[in-house]
């Protein structure tokens, strides 16, 4: 927020108090998470239907919003659109949603379908979201932990798909080559 703590917290407070949020630590040592409540949805005129949080997703969000700072904050590539934004751009009545990135990162000359992979999957499914998001997206970064990052560069190199980049999760500007 290009806050202090200090000032972050008296804002989440003072939202708190007005109803507009609420807040509470999801992960064990881990930072307080904030999420609007249906009063905020309506001051912030969010598009978006509220949802209760899901502590066993609370990991991999705060990834995703890392990630999402270091590409559209901190470097400046480009705009991001969240996976809720695309699946409401993708929902069509009686079909089934694809697998959706955890976000795309629409740069200059291009759209980039951005996963962050914390956790290793069973290595069919994590082929299967891959060849199906490589074939949708022009380019495809995905931010792997060291657990998950030998499977990956594995399956990114058996497939038939060439846009496929691998960083290093937690990443950093000098990872990205900046």
């Amino acid at each position: 927020m290009g806050t202090s703590l200090g000032s972050a917290n008296t804002l989440r407070d003072r939202w708190r108090r007005a109803g507009w949020v609420e807040s509470r630590q999801l992960i064990v040592y881990g930072p307080s998470f904030l999420w609007l409540t249906r009063e905020g949805a309506n001051v912030a005129q969010s598009p978006y239907r509220v949802l209760a949080p899901n502590p066993g997703l609370a990991a991999h969000r705060a990834a995703v919003t890392d990630v999402r700072l270091l590409l559209e904050r901190e470097l400046g590539l480009g705009s991001w659109e969240c996976e809720r934004a695309l699946a409401k751009a993708a929902w069509s009545p009686g079909k089934r949603l694809p697998h959706l990135p955890d976000g795309v990162l629409e740069l200059a000359s291009r759209r980039v379908a951005i996963e962050v992979e914390l956790t290793l999957k069973g290595s069919t499914r994590l082929d299967l979201i891959l060849d199906e998001v490589a074939r949708r997206y022009p380019e495809v970064w995905y931010f792997a932990s060291p657990r998950v990052a030998p499977t990956l560069a594995r399956l990114a190199a058996e497939s038939p798909w060439r846009n496929i980049v691998l960083h290093p999760f937690p990443a950093c500007a000098r990872d990205l080559g900046r």
